[in-house]
């Protein structure tokens, strides 16, 4: 009997389960509830300008945007510095995760002052303005993120410029 009784009882849970589905979809309800499904998104802007430690600008160094997928590194936008050492993009959208190194790399060697080292950064450590409110749901609005970036010259290899006199 008691088996009985429980299924009845399990039954019975399920229809008022059910019914209570139906309700909660009905048109009484106001229409400024929110339901969204997905993922925040926002609109960045990066810039910056690149420097010496002689806080010289440099041309021609590459900016590589990166994101971070299971810990591996994945280029997804390539700007070059200008003739002033800075960098920008256009205002693009994107999930608030998607950005997480930017990475600055000397390719052209000596042309702009000499061979500077590679250096990335988290983009989460960067200057961060809100240029334009969200609407208050998915969409977190414009964010310009900004940061002046140092380099260091690589190191000059010890054999190639050995002061000392070769012994004859």
């Amino acid at each position: 009997m008691k088996t009985k009784d429980f299924k009845l009882l399990k039954w019975l849970c399920s229809m008022v389960m059910v019914a209570m589905g139906f309700t909660a979809c009905s048109k009484d309800e106001p229409e400024e509830i929110p339901v969204m499904y997905g993922t925040p998104t926002c609109d960045y802007k990066i810039s910056g300008i690149v420097k010496d430690r002689k806080y010289k600008a440099i041309p021609g160094i590459n900016v590589i945007l990166q994101k971070s997928n299971n810990g591996v590194k994945e280029d997804f936008m390539t700007l070059t510095t200008d003739k002033d050492g800075k960098f920008s993009t256009e205002y693009y959208n994107t999930k608030d995760v998607d950005i997480s190194y930017v990475k600055f790399t000397d390719v052209d060697g000596d042309e702009n002052g000499g061979e500077f080292e590679d250096k990335t950064i988290s983009a989460w450590g960067m200057f961060r303005t809100q240029v334009e409110e969200g609407d208050g749901s998915w969409y977190s609005g414009k964010i310009d993120l900004y940061d002046e970036i140092l380099l260091n010259l690589k190191p000059e290899d010890s054999a190639e410029n050995n002061d000392t006199p070769d012994n004859e």
